[in-house]
Formats: C-alpha cells, structure tokens, sequence
C-alpha cells in the first residue's frame, strides 16, 4: 500500500497536465426475496423461501489518474476497490444463507499503463500494460457503468461480456466516405491469469465499431491458447449493434466462446457459454431516464470460471431500472431484478432452481 501512494505521488508531481476521476457507489437499500427449489443429498425435492435485506455500504471506489508526461505521451493508473458483501443471490444458496458483509478492499488494477500518440499521418495510440480490452461495448466499453448500478449475469461474466488483461492495445479510427469506423487490435497474455503470460501463446483480438448515421455496430474476435501446457485453443467473439433516435436507445450484444477440452476431469469436454442482453433506454428529461433489461447467460458447465464440472447453469434476468440526476456527476439509481437461475449437475444427478426478485437503492458519482 505504501508503494501504492508513492506511485500516486510521484505520478501527480511530475510532467504536465495530471486529470483525476472515477466512479464512487454508495449503496442504499439492497432487499432481496425469493424461492430456491432443490435436490438435497438424498435424492428429494426441497423447498427453501427466504429473504435478506443489506445495509447501506460503499460498494465500490475506482480512482483514474491520467499524467501527461509529454505532448505525446501519458500513463494512466485505474486501482479498484470493492466490497464483498455477499449481497447478490448465488445459485446454490437459499436467500439469507451466505450473507457476508464487509468494507471495500483493494482488488486490483483496472488499468496500469502508457499510451503513446502517434501522430500524422498514422494517427494511431498505442497503450501498454494492464489494459481494458473493448471486447464487449456494455462491460469492455464502461457502458452498464452510466446504466444500471449493478453488473448483469451476461456484462460482469469472465467467460462473456467481462475481459481484463495485460498486453498491447492498438487503436484507430478509419473514415471511409459516410462509414466511421473505430478499430481496436491487441496482443495480451494467456487467459488463465491476468498479469502474468500463462503459455508461449499471447492472445489475439481485433474489436471494430462501425458508424452510420444513428447505428453503430460494433463486433468482437479472439484466438489464443489458455492452458499452461500451450496446447489446447480458445475463441471469443461478440457482436452487437446500438441505434440512437432522439432521447430513444436501443442496444443489444451476444458473446461465446470455446475453451478446448476445459470441463471434467476423467472425460473432458469444450466449454461453450454463450449470452446475450438487450437494452431499450428512454432519456425523457435531461435529469432522468428510464431502462427496460433483458439477459441471458448459458453455461454449460458449472461453476463460473471455464475449468467448471459437467453440468449447466442457465440465468435469466428482467431489470426494469429508474435514475434520476441530481447533479451532472451525481446519479439515483433503482433497479428491480426479476430472475429465474438454473443448474444441474449431470455427475450428481442433481438440480438447484433460484427465483428472486431484488429491489436496489443507491447513489453513483462520476467524476
């Protein structure tokens, strides 16, 4: 931590022009009820109600640092700090089991890097070090951020809308007559861990955004290999589209992907989850708007990382939500999430079904 508020220190004392935002959360009312249907140990069918009510807590703080070290050179540094308070209903648990409060930590770095302008006539910026891939628009683009307070299944998912990684980002913008199109291209360590090259495989991944006119599509393409062994493949891909009519926003995203021979042990098969969502937003006033949400997430394994067990999870979720601006900066967010969560596990033989309905309450400044 030490070293941490002398890396700020140095970062802000030096060079030109320092700029500091981020995003603060202060959680007000969380309350949660629902039924969870299962089969217990000995092969019955139980039945579980619960509900849970969360107190007021700072759900999460990041802090960006941007210095300008020259005309053309700059470094950015993005910490982040969470709670884990145990809030969100899991699969697996009825609701109030697994209730876990706790203050915000430390819990990595959102970016850590150096951009370099170069300029005409490439006109290109190329960044260096702990990245934010743009693989998806709501998660990798920072959008359910502005939208929604908490992450959905599909968005906050590191097998489909969520991607972090050390490595090299590319980026420019091509004008092609009416057609805009922002281009992203990366090289980034193995998929296993975030920091470190996992194998002597880097990752590849083009993500494009073409513009016309109120509809802008946007798409996504990864290969690598993620395993230690530098022997079996993975692929990621996305694709969507967002068209704008006047205070009317309609957005919509799939993700997949295929991790070679991930799941089981003795008999191992490819991951292959798969998700979408869809979004329709009304900004009725310059201090409100409103949000009707849809996702879909389908795992088939279990568990949310690749390396899961045989079996499927399946997560759908409705999140009407209301936010009201009190300050440009400053934002009331309500979201009611209607949700119907399944899992079965095919070795066990066994089946665990959560449906709940969880109304939120909170305050998110951006700055």
């Amino acid at each position: 931590m030490l070293l941490f508020f002398g890396g700020l220190f140095i970062l802000t004392a030096y060079g030109k022009e320092t700029s500091v935002g981020g995003h603060f959360k202060l959680t007000l009312y969380d309350y949660s009820f629902g039924e969870r249907t299962f089969t217990d140990s000995m092969g019955g069918n139980q039945k579980a109600d619960g509900a849970r009510s969360a107190g007021m807590t700072v759900s999460r703080f990041t802090l960006l640092i941007m210095k300008e070290i020259a005309e053309i050179f700059t470094v950015a540094v993005e910490p982040n700090f969470e709670a884990a308070t145990g809030a969100t209903p899991r699969l697996g648990k009825s609701i109030g089991d697994d209730y876990s409060p706790g203050g915000p930590v430390f819990t990595g770095w959102q970016r850590a890097l150096m951009r370099v302008m170069v300029p005409y006539p490439l006109q290109t910026e190329i960044s260096g070090g702990i990245i934010f891939p743009r693989f998806t628009m709501d998660y990798g683009a920072e959008i359910f951020f502005e939208e929604e307070y908490n992450g959905s299944r599909f968005a906050v998912s590191s097998c489909l809308g969520e991607m972090s990684a050390t490595g090299i980002e590319i980026y420019k913008t091509f004008e092609l007559g009416f057609l805009s199109m922002p281009a992203y291209l990366y090289i980034m360590n193995g998929s296993e861990n975030l920091y470190h090259d996992n194998n002597e495989t880097p990752e590849g991944m083009i993500h494009i955004e073409p513009e016309i006119g109120p509809v802008t599509l946007f798409g996504s393409f990864l290969a690598g290999r993620w395993d230690t062994e530098n022997k079996k493949d993975v692929m990621r891909w996305s694709g969507g589209f967002s068209v704008a009519l006047g205070p009317i926003e309609l957005r919509s995203e799939y993700a997949g992907g295929t991790w070679e021979e991930s799941i089981g042990d003795t008999v191992q098969s490819d991951a292959k989850p798969y998700g979408f969502y869809t979004k329709l937003i009304y900004q009725f006033s310059s201090w409100g708007k409103l949000m009707a949400h849809y996702n879909y997430v389908n795992y088939n394994f279990i568990g949310t990382h690749i390396r899961g067990d045989q079996g499927r999870e399946v997560y759908s979720t409705i999140t009407p939500a209301f936010q009201v601006y009190v300050f440009d900066c400053l934002s009331i967010q309500t979201q009611y999430d209607i949700a119907d969560w399944r899992k079965f596990n095919k070795e066990k033989n066994t089946r665990d079904r959560l449906k709940f309905n969880r109304l939120f309450l909170g305050l998110r400044a951006t700055f």
